[in-house]
């Protein structure tokens, strides 16, 4: 946690700013996408109010799977970055 707001993951340096860090999974199908880009607009948010650098680590859909709603899903979350 980095000034109230929850990370996956949080680096701590004493000489440099923490950098944080965000899991995003494209990688099983769901009917529901909204959590996982609501996740993404909570760390974009909390990014910009802790002034730290962050990533945002993407699991992409298996290409194999054949769930066109993943992948679309997928190709959504990609132009916002």
């Amino acid at each position: 946690m980095v000034d109230g707001f929850v990370f996956d993951a949080v680096l701590r340096d004493q000489r440099r700013p923490h950098r944080v860090f965000e899991v995003l999974s494209f990688a099983a199908p769901r009917k529901d996408w909204s959590p996982v880009f609501h996740d993404a607009g909570h760390f974009l948010y909390a990014l910009e109010r802790v002034q730290t650098a962050g990533t945002a680590v993407i699991l992409e859909p298996s290409t194999g799977a054949g769930d066109r709603g993943t992948i679309e899903a997928f190709r959504g979350a990609s132009e916002v970055g």
